[in-house]
Order: structure tokens, then C-alpha cells, then sequence
């Protein structure tokens, strides 16, 4: 007796109910599932449904070392539900990663001289954590965030359908472009080129892909979504003063996750 075939549709219509640490956990299904929720109309439908937030954190020096940070909605005409970072310790906080797929931040915030503090949060919830400093040998330091878990909570890097990615400005041809690689398991030991991105003339840099056919490209004074199917260029900020921006790709749900649990564990390890 053959084995009933899986309806993608009605299981992708129902997980686009679920929220993001649901969804994880349901890429694991089979290979088509995986690709399909990775998909911008099952992430818009997914973020309409759960009432989740897809936007950037725009974060620029506001001079002695005082850094400002705002919040730009990728959906035109969202409703501001206050997400910030001003519910973290007082100090200079600065952002220096995200795990732009679940919302989780990683921050420093010098609390006084020679006192530095580096925080994992979660803007939505207003759940924080203040975790180990990091020892370097030299002053130059680069960090990366992406969540490995969120119940019990653990992080580690840049992704693309759930795989470890990395973009790198590309000259073929005349003719410039970002493209883009993967590793296909932790088991690879080689970068499988997937897509490349032409560019548009404004200058760009890759930022995020958000989803498979989306990409978000950034340059010194604009924000823009470039639909890859149909090279569509949609403008999502413009910068009205000279400030250099840093941006920060930022989608969430308001679900709250267990970082308790994680610390507790991060402690008796």
C-alpha cells in the first residue's frame, strides 16, 4: 500500500499560523517544506498572522562615543510598537550583531571606564541577558550572531534557508555583482555558489536576505528590497541627513524565550 502523498500546501497554510520557534522546528519535515518557508510570501503571510515585525535597526554615532539607535518598518504603514533598545542597562549601548531571523540582538554597553558589558537580548519581549566578556588578544574584534535554539535558548553566525552563508562583491564580465555562497551541512568543507545578485547602480552592498527572492541592499544614503524574479528595486528608507548609517536586519515574533534555562545551563557547563 503506497504511502499517502503530504498536502505542502495545507501544511505550510498551517504552519504560517505558527510562530517562528514552531517553524523551525517543522523545516525539518522534508526538503520542500524547507525551501517553500523560506519563500516571502509564506514569511509575509507568516508575520500578518502572528502579528511579528520585520524592519532594521538604523544605528549611527551620535558623537563621543554615544550611539543612537531607530528603528525603520520594512512594511510601509506599520503600526510602531515602540521596539527599541532602551529597556537595556543604562551605559553606551552599542548593537554589534543580530540573528535577524528570530530577533535576538547582541550588544556591548560600556558602563564606566574600562567596564564593558555584552548583552544578548530580544527587543520584542524585553528579555535580556548579560553574558561572559569575550577574551581577545588584541583590541580588533569582529562579532556574529545566529540562534541555534530559542527553548533552550543557545546562539552561535550569516544565513541563507537555514545554511550557513556569506556574500562577497563580484566583477564578471564588466559587469559587477554580489554573489552569494552556502555550506550545505556543518559537514561540508566547500561554499556551493547559489544565487547571484546584480547590481542595481546606486552603489549597493548586500544586507540580508530575507527570504530566497528577496534581497535587501543598502548604500550610504538609502535602504532599498530588491524582488530578485522580477529585478523590481522597492525603496524602503531614504536618509535625509549625511549620517553614516549601520544597519541591522531585525524580523520577530513576541513570543518570549527561556534564556534562564540557557544561562543556567551555560553556567554549569
Amino acid at each position: 500500500m503506497n504511502s499517502p502523498v503530504i498536502n505542502q500546501d495545507m501544511i505550510l497554510e498551517i504552519l504560517s499560523r505558527f510562530p517562528a520557534s514552531d517553524i523551525e522546528k517543522s523545516r525539518l519535515l522534508n526538503k520542500e517544506c524547507n525551501k517553500r518557508s523560506y519563500e516571502s510570501w509564506f514569511l509575509n503571510l507568516n508575520r500578518d498572522r502572528t502579528n511579528s515585525i520585520s524592519g532594521y535597526f538604523a544605528q549611527y554615532n551620535g558623537g563621543g562615543d554615544n550611539y543612537q539607535t531607530s528603528f525603520v518598518y520594512e512594511k510601509t504603514g506599520s503600526q510602531n510598537n515602540g521596539v527599541s533598545i532602551d529597556f537595556l542597562p543604562p551605559g553606551k549601548v552599542k548593537i554589534e550583531a543580530c540573528d535577524a531571523s528570530h530577533g535576538i540582538l547582541l550588544c556591548v554597553n560600556e558602563t564606566g571606564p574600562s567596564v564593558t558589558e555584552y548583552i544578548v537580548c530580544k527587543p520584542t519581549t524585553k528579555q535580556y541577558q548579560i553574558i561572559p566578556n569575550p577574551t581577545m588578544q588584541t583590541f580588533a574584534g569582529s562579532f556574529g550572531l545566529a540562534v541555534n535554539r530559542l527553548n533552550p535558548f543557545q546562539f552561535a553566525l550569516v544565513r541563507y534557508e537555514g545554511k550557513l552563508g556569506v556574500s562577497r562583491w563580484w566583477m564578471t564580465s564588466g559587469e559587477g555583482l554580489n554573489r552569494l555562497w552556502v555550506l550545505k551541512s556543518s559537514f561540508e568543507k566547500s561554499w556551493v555558489k547559489v544565487k547571484d545578485i546584480k547590481g542595481v547602480g546606486i552603489g549597493e552592498n548586500v544586507l540580508w536576505t530575507p527570504s530566497n527572492d528577496m534581497v535587501t541592499l543598502s548604500s550610504w544614503d538609502r535602504l532599498c528590497l530588491f524582488l530578485v524574479k522580477t529585478s523590481k528595486l522597492n525603496m524602503i528608507h531614504m536618509k535625509k541627513e549625511r549620517t553614516n548609517y549601520v544597519w541591522f536586519p531585525f524580523r520577530s515574533d513576541y513570543e518570549r524565550v527561556d534564556m534562564e534555562s540557557w544561562m543556567k545551563a551555560e553556567n554549569c557547563s
